[in-house]
């Protein structure tokens, strides 16, 4: 199940190029979603009250406009929990349905 976040208030800024997540079984293969997407795996500085963290992010469908330190928008987003079945180790896994590049705003242009 997939617990809905809520971001306002954080601000997020790319920390690396978007990568190919690949199949947990198979490793040969990518991972995809349910609708057959491939999903990719975007890092993120995610910086709200005091220091950041960087959080890994997956994401259906590879996101376009995305580099090192490119605010980024992010709609979506949810966290995953997850016990794994060989280990018995937990965590969670964030997921978004989309990021992509902050529209850099254009300067006013002055009257004439």
């Amino acid at each position: 199940m997939k617990l809905p976040i809520d971001p306002a208030g954080v601000v997020f800024t790319c920390a690396g190029a978007p990568e190919a997540v690949m199949d947990w079984d198979d490793r040969t293969k990518p991972e995809t979603d349910e609708a057959g997407r491939p999903v990719f795996r975007v890092s993120l500085l995610a910086i709200a009250e005091g220091p950041g963290e960087v959080i890994p992010v997956k994401v259906a469908g590879e996101p376009q406009g995305l580099v090192t330190n490119t605010q980024a928008k992010v709609t979506g987003l949810s966290i995953e929990p997850w016990t794994s079945r060989r280990s018995g180790r937990s965590g969670v896994t964030y997921w978004a349905k989309a990021i992509e590049p902050v529209a850099a705003a254009r300067p006013e242009r002055a009257a004439s």
